[in-house]
């Protein structure tokens, strides 16, 4: 039985794809919707504390408003797009995506995670494997992948 449905979106449209299904899959199954997007903070862990001495924290501190605010405006396009019959809830992350999306469902008890097959960053997801394989090998509950 679905219960909690994580739904990682970054405005591509699988990840819209993906919403329609959460939305479809909640609505039969009386499940909770959550959507996440996570903002790649591009700095290697081993450059992390340089990177902090070097840029100013309100550099920072900006760089995560201004992502906070475009992840709202996924979220905001996203329902507005679909206008689900259910209630969504929304959160933005920061960090490595497969890992934030993995831990946040383990720490929040999510028994299904719904994403797109391949999301706005397509070519570097070839290079590097993408994000919806990495949660789908870490994550231990069902993962469905739409395309």
């Amino acid at each position: 039985m679905i219960k909690k449905i994580l739904v990682p979106v970054d405005g591509s449209e699988h990840a819209i794809k993906a919403m329609r299904l959460a939305c479809d899959l909640a609505e039969k199954y009386e499940a909770d919707v959550e959507i996440v997007n996570v903002c790649r903070k591009n700095i290697s862990k081993k450059y992390q504390s340089f990177i902090e001495l070097e840029y100013p924290k309100d550099e920072r501190t900006r760089y995560e408003k201004d992502s906070k605010e475009l992840g709202n405006k996924i979220f905001k396009d996203l329902v507005d797009m679909i206008q689900p019959k259910i209630s969504v809830n929304s959160l933005v992350l920061f960090g490595d995506p497969a890992e934030k999306i993995v831990n946040h469902s383990k720490n929040n008890n999510f028994d299904t995670i719904i994403m797109g097959s391949r999301g706005m960053s397509d070519i570097k997801g070839l290079l590097l494997g993408s994000v919806s394989h990495k949660v789908s090998s870490l994550f231990d509950g069902t993962c469905i992948t739409v395309k």
